[in-house]
Protein backbone atom coordinates (compact mmCIF):
# COMPACT_ATOMS: atom_id res chain seq x y z
CA UNK A 1 0.00 0.00 0.00
CA UNK A 2 1.01 3.58 -0.59
CA UNK A 3 0.08 6.85 1.06
CA UNK A 4 -0.87 9.27 -1.71
CA UNK A 5 -2.04 12.13 0.51
CA UNK A 6 -1.99 12.97 4.20
CA UNK A 7 -2.93 16.44 5.44
CA UNK A 8 -3.91 17.15 9.03
CA UNK A 9 -5.17 20.54 10.24
CA UNK A 10 -5.24 19.45 13.90
CA UNK A 11 -8.90 18.50 13.99
CA UNK A 12 -9.40 16.56 10.73
CA UNK A 13 -7.06 14.65 8.47
CA UNK A 14 -7.57 14.03 4.75
CA UNK A 15 -6.09 10.66 3.79
CA UNK A 16 -5.74 9.03 0.35
CA UNK A 17 -4.56 5.41 0.25
CA UNK A 18 -3.42 3.45 -2.82
CA UNK A 19 -4.20 -0.23 -2.24
CA UNK A 20 -2.14 -3.16 -3.51
CA UNK A 21 -4.83 -3.99 -6.10
CA UNK A 22 -4.15 -0.69 -7.94
CA UNK A 23 -7.19 1.20 -6.62
CA UNK A 24 -7.37 4.19 -4.31
CA UNK A 25 -9.87 6.01 -2.09
CA UNK A 26 -10.01 9.20 -0.03
CA UNK A 27 -11.44 9.70 3.44
CA UNK A 28 -11.71 12.39 6.08
CA UNK A 29 -10.80 11.27 9.61
CA UNK A 30 -11.16 13.14 12.89
CA UNK A 31 -7.62 13.62 14.12
CA UNK A 32 -7.97 15.71 17.29
CA UNK A 33 -4.24 15.59 18.03
CA UNK A 34 -4.00 11.78 17.75
CA UNK A 35 -0.81 10.13 16.44
CA UNK A 36 -0.48 9.73 12.67
CA UNK A 37 -0.34 5.92 12.95
CA UNK A 38 -3.76 5.84 14.65
CA UNK A 39 -5.26 8.11 12.00
CA UNK A 40 -3.82 5.98 9.18
CA UNK A 41 -5.19 2.82 10.83
CA UNK A 42 -8.66 4.40 11.02
CA UNK A 43 -8.42 5.55 7.39
CA UNK A 44 -7.49 2.03 6.29
CA UNK A 45 -10.44 0.57 8.23
CA UNK A 46 -12.82 3.10 6.64
CA UNK A 47 -11.50 2.59 3.11
CA UNK A 48 -10.79 -1.14 2.84
CA UNK A 49 -14.38 -2.12 2.00
CA UNK A 50 -15.60 0.93 0.05
CA UNK A 51 -15.85 1.24 -3.70
CA UNK A 52 -12.50 2.49 -4.94
CA UNK A 53 -11.22 4.11 -8.12
CA UNK A 54 -8.59 2.64 -10.50
CA UNK A 55 -5.26 4.50 -10.04
CA UNK A 56 -3.68 5.97 -13.19
CA UNK A 57 -0.24 7.02 -12.02
CA UNK A 58 3.11 5.76 -10.81
CA UNK A 59 2.83 4.03 -7.42
CA UNK A 60 6.59 4.27 -6.90
CA UNK A 61 6.27 8.04 -6.55
CA UNK A 62 4.47 7.71 -3.20
CA UNK A 63 5.43 6.82 0.37
CA UNK A 64 4.97 3.19 1.42
CA UNK A 65 2.16 2.73 3.92
CA UNK A 66 3.12 -0.06 6.27
CA UNK A 67 0.54 -0.75 8.94
CA UNK A 68 1.41 -2.68 12.11
CA UNK A 69 1.11 -6.45 11.75
CA UNK A 70 -2.30 -7.95 12.34
CA UNK A 71 -2.91 -9.06 15.94
CA UNK A 72 -5.86 -10.25 18.00
CA UNK A 73 -7.96 -7.28 19.08
CA UNK A 74 -11.49 -8.55 19.71
CA UNK A 75 -13.38 -11.83 19.74
CA UNK A 76 -17.00 -12.89 19.52
CA UNK A 77 -17.37 -16.06 21.57
CA UNK A 78 -20.51 -18.18 21.40
CA UNK A 79 -20.69 -19.86 24.78
CA UNK A 80 -23.55 -22.17 23.72
CA UNK A 81 -21.97 -23.99 20.79
CA UNK A 82 -18.36 -23.18 21.81
CA UNK A 83 -17.42 -21.39 18.60
CA UNK A 84 -16.44 -17.84 17.74
CA UNK A 85 -14.51 -15.39 15.61
CA UNK A 86 -11.35 -13.45 16.32
CA UNK A 87 -10.83 -10.00 14.77
CA UNK A 88 -7.65 -8.01 14.34
CA UNK A 89 -7.20 -4.29 15.03
CA UNK A 90 -8.45 -3.53 11.51
CA UNK A 91 -11.72 -5.41 11.96
CA UNK A 92 -10.65 -8.33 9.76
CA UNK A 93 -11.57 -11.88 10.78
CA UNK A 94 -8.47 -13.85 11.67
CA UNK A 95 -8.16 -17.59 11.17
CA UNK A 96 -7.36 -18.16 14.82
CA UNK A 97 -9.08 -20.70 17.01
CA UNK A 98 -10.72 -19.81 20.31
CA UNK A 99 -9.93 -22.16 23.19
CA UNK A 100 -12.74 -22.94 25.64
CA UNK A 101 -12.29 -24.32 29.15
CA UNK A 102 -14.35 -24.69 32.32
CA UNK A 103 -13.47 -23.10 35.66
CA UNK A 104 -15.42 -24.96 38.32
CA UNK A 105 -15.97 -28.48 39.54
CA UNK A 106 -19.41 -29.63 38.37
CA UNK A 107 -19.07 -29.13 34.59
CA UNK A 108 -16.68 -30.17 31.84
CA UNK A 109 -16.28 -29.99 28.07
CA UNK A 110 -16.51 -33.24 26.11
CA UNK A 111 -16.62 -33.42 22.30
CA UNK A 112 -17.10 -29.65 22.15
CA UNK A 113 -20.22 -29.81 24.36
CA UNK A 114 -20.72 -28.71 27.96
CA UNK A 115 -21.61 -31.56 30.31
CA UNK A 116 -23.13 -30.57 33.66
CA UNK A 117 -23.29 -32.93 36.63
CA UNK A 118 -26.33 -33.25 38.85
CA UNK A 119 -26.04 -31.19 42.03
CA UNK A 120 -27.88 -31.06 45.33
CA UNK A 121 -27.58 -27.28 45.70
CA UNK A 122 -27.20 -24.45 43.21
CA UNK A 123 -23.64 -24.33 41.88
CA UNK A 124 -21.93 -21.95 39.45
CA UNK A 125 -19.05 -22.34 37.04
CA UNK A 126 -17.39 -20.24 34.33
CA UNK A 127 -16.87 -20.98 30.66
CA UNK A 128 -13.63 -19.24 29.66
CA UNK A 129 -12.88 -18.40 26.01
CA UNK A 130 -9.34 -17.34 25.13
CA UNK A 131 -7.23 -16.54 22.10
CA UNK A 132 -3.80 -15.05 22.64
CA UNK A 133 -4.22 -12.27 25.21
CA UNK A 134 -8.01 -12.04 24.70
CA UNK A 135 -10.16 -13.63 27.41
CA UNK A 136 -13.94 -13.67 27.89
CA UNK A 137 -15.90 -15.41 30.63
CA UNK A 138 -19.52 -16.35 31.07
CA UNK A 139 -20.96 -17.58 34.35
CA UNK A 140 -23.43 -20.47 34.30
CA UNK A 141 -25.53 -21.98 37.07
CA UNK A 142 -26.51 -25.58 37.70
CA UNK A 143 -29.69 -26.07 39.71
CA UNK A 144 -30.68 -29.17 41.68
CA UNK A 145 -33.55 -31.22 40.26
CA UNK A 146 -36.90 -29.61 41.04
CA UNK A 147 -39.11 -31.34 43.57
CA UNK A 148 -42.10 -32.98 41.96
CA UNK A 149 -45.16 -30.82 42.31
CA UNK A 150 -48.41 -32.72 42.35
CA UNK A 151 -50.82 -31.79 39.61
CA UNK A 152 -53.82 -29.99 41.20
CA UNK A 153 -56.26 -32.09 39.16
CA UNK A 154 -54.65 -35.29 40.42
CA UNK A 155 -54.77 -33.99 44.00
CA UNK A 156 -58.51 -33.19 43.67
CA UNK A 157 -59.21 -36.61 42.14
CA UNK A 158 -57.41 -38.32 45.05
CA UNK A 159 -59.37 -36.25 47.60
CA UNK A 160 -62.71 -37.03 45.90
CA UNK A 161 -61.89 -40.74 45.85
CA UNK A 162 -61.02 -40.61 49.55
CA UNK A 163 -64.29 -38.79 50.35
CA UNK A 164 -66.31 -41.39 48.39
CA UNK A 165 -64.59 -44.24 50.20
CA UNK A 166 -65.20 -42.52 53.56
CA UNK A 167 -68.86 -41.99 52.62
CA UNK A 168 -69.24 -45.63 51.62
CA UNK A 169 -67.63 -46.74 54.88
CA UNK A 170 -69.98 -44.45 56.82
CA UNK A 171 -73.02 -45.90 55.00
CA UNK A 172 -71.80 -49.43 55.70
CA UNK A 173 -71.30 -48.57 59.38
CA UNK A 174 -74.77 -46.97 59.54
CA UNK A 175 -76.35 -50.01 57.85
CA UNK A 176 -74.48 -52.30 60.22
CA UNK A 177 -75.57 -50.21 63.21
CA UNK A 178 -79.17 -50.29 61.95
CA UNK A 179 -79.06 -54.08 61.80
CA UNK A 180 -77.55 -54.24 65.30
CA UNK A 181 -80.23 -51.91 66.69
CA UNK A 182 -83.00 -53.99 65.06
CA UNK A 183 -81.48 -57.22 66.43
CA UNK A 184 -81.20 -55.71 69.90
CA UNK A 185 -84.86 -54.60 69.77
CA UNK A 186 -85.95 -58.08 68.70
CA UNK A 187 -83.84 -59.68 71.42
CA UNK A 188 -85.34 -57.26 73.95
CA UNK A 189 -88.87 -58.16 72.75
CA UNK A 190 -88.24 -61.84 73.17
CA UNK A 191 -86.97 -61.30 76.68
CA UNK A 192 -90.01 -59.29 77.61
CA UNK A 193 -92.38 -61.86 76.25
CA UNK A 194 -92.90 -60.47 72.82
CA UNK A 195 -93.85 -56.98 73.90
CA UNK A 196 -92.19 -53.97 72.31
CA UNK A 197 -91.57 -51.05 74.58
Amino acid sequence: MKLIQYTDDGSRALVTILFDDGTYAITDVISGGRPKDDILKDAYILLRNVERVRFEGQAKDYEDLILPASKENFMEANFYDLTGKVYDQYGEIMGKEIQFEIQGTKARIENNKIIEEEVEEMTSYFIVASCGELVQKEERFIYPPAEEIENPTDALAKELTKLKIDSMKEKAVNASLGKEVTKLKLDTMRLQGGKLQ
